[in-house]
């Protein structure tokens, strides 16, 4: 198989700790064709902008947390398109961490890729 461009992702999570953890373990459960890199995550909707005009690699997804409001996730995806049109944003669905832990957020964004 032919290696593809990798893609790189930014997580907007509150926990960078856990965002990285959630996306290894994602990456991992991916077939390795895909070539997802985390590249960055940003902890406010303040600081997405800055990380996302700062990257030499522009990401290719953007991941949202379950930890923010929809108006949140709205906003965020406003920022994202701004700086880039072209960027896939994966909103985790609000409070599916409280529901079904890493579990359902790992199926809800195997899914979602």
């Amino acid at each position: 198989t032919m290696a593809t461009q990798p893609i790189y992702l930014v997580s907007l999570n509150k926990t960078p700790k856990r965002a990285a953890l959630l996306v290894d373990q994602l990456i991992k459960s991916l077939d390795s064709n895909y070539g997802v890199i985390h590249i960055a995550n940003s902890t406010t909707l303040q600081e997405l902008k800055v990380v996302l005009e700062a990257l030499m690699y522009p990401p290719g997804i953007l991941i949202c947390s379950s930890q923010w409001t929809a108006e949140e996730q709205q906003q965020a995806n406003a920022v994202a398109k701004a700086s880039l049109p072209e960027v896939r944003i994966i909103n985790i669905p609000p409070g599916l961490d409280v529901r079904e832990g890493s579990k359902g957020i790992l199926s809800f964004l195997k899914d979602a890729m």
